[in-house]
């Protein structure tokens, strides 16, 4: 991937992180453990806050990919929409749950007529709010603070010139995502930073951002991914065309499901999409060095596999070879994923 050139700080009152390196995500995407802020409780609120906002995007959508207990993602749709920045919250149930009884008109209940992934998903989200200044993208496990929303707001608001705002990202391991950076060649992925302030990065993690309306529609989301590494996409496509990636560790959220073991189709996109971002991104080179580390990777969760073989998840080798396959076949045209996604299906109970 060629060298970009680092985008001057902003001239906002915030100083960039010294970044220190914590650790290489790999397919489950942790990192080493790192100094983790302590995780506040996520009340309900009794009403819109009577603070007034600090001049950031008011009309924002915030948009819940689904899947799974209905319950997480109501509560969290609830309390989003008691923000006073905070217009409505999208949830897109793509296991077809039924909308909750008892939620807030300003919560809209997407059903789509089948899986649409998380690029997906969060596209179809809005199509039905199009036109927003900003959105907020965000998995239902994620905890965070009406002072990170304001602040990252804010942040996506000073600046023309920046297109997504990411809060640091915590999980019980310690630090999961903060200054997303990519190799070379390989386009690995890692999460840098531990320090304090505001730094640029080459990607954020999708399981909490917040995009630009403008930018979101000049740059948009690949649906073919449909599954993982369509946030890296997004953000180095973004900044290929002049916006910037912020991560802000003033602003810390907390992802409660963030250090858990992947199931094995999770890992079947995990190297898939890999060597696809590195084909896109990274060039010839890029996508057969991609190639390489996911096959050298193979006899090792085959290993596991075997020391678990009686664990429903001890699939994950079956699973990293197709995703090996399908990493060396042509990806599809943009923003139309493989026909038969979720593609793990045909082998596990998805």
């Amino acid at each position: 991937m060629p060298t970009q050139p680092r985008p001057a700080q902003p001239a906002a009152a915030s100083t960039p992180a010294t970044a220190e390196p914590v650790g290489v995500a790999g397919p489950d995407g942790a990192v080493e453990p790192g100094a983790r802020p302590a995780v506040p409780a996520q009340t309900e609120p009794a009403g819109r806050p009577t603070a007034p906002a600090t001049g950031g995007p008011a009309a924002v959508t915030a948009v819940i990919v689904h899947w799974g207990p209905t319950e997480p993602s109501a509560r969290l749709a609830r309390w989003l929409v008691g923000l006073r920045r905070i217009g409505a919250a999208v949830v897109v149930a793509n296991d077809a749950s039924p909308r909750p009884a008892g939620l807030d008109d300003r919560v809209h209940w997407l059903v789509p007529h089948r899986n649409l992934g998380f690029a997906g998903g969060f596209v179809a989200a809005v199509r039905e709010h199009p036109g927003q200044e900003a959105y907020l993208l965000l998995n239902n496990d994620i905890r965070l603070t009406p002072e990170t929303v304001d602040g990252c707001l804010d942040l996506l608001a000073a600046d023309p010139s920046v297109g997504v705002v990411a809060p640091a990202l915590y999980n019980s391991r310690g630090l999961q995502s903060g200054v997303g950076t990519v190799g070379r060649f390989a386009v690995r992925r890692s999460a840098l930073g531990t320090g304090i302030g505001v730094a640029d990065a080459e990607w954020v993690t999708g399981a909490v951002m917040m995009i630009k309306g403008r930018c979101l529609k000049e740059v948009g989301y690949d649906q073919r991914f449909f599954l993982n590494a369509e946030d890296v996409d997004f953000c180095l496509r973004a900044r290929a065309a002049g916006w910037r990636v912020l991560v802000s560790f003033h602003h810390p959220a907390w992802h409660e499901g963030g250090a858990t073991i992947p199931s094995p189709g999770y890992i079947y996109y995990a190297v898939r999409n890999s060597m696809w971002l590195a084909r896109r991104h990274g060039g010839q080179l890029g996508w057969l060095a991609s190639g390489a580390r996911s096959a050298a990777l193979l006899p090792r969760v085959l290993a596991a596999d075997l020391l678990r073989r009686h664990d429903p998840r001890a699939r994950r080798a079956h699973s990293a070879l197709r995703g090996l396959r399908d990493g060396l076949a042509p990806m599809p045209s943009a923003n139309e994923p493989l026909p038969d996604e979720p593609r793990p299906a045909r082998w596990l109970t998805w």
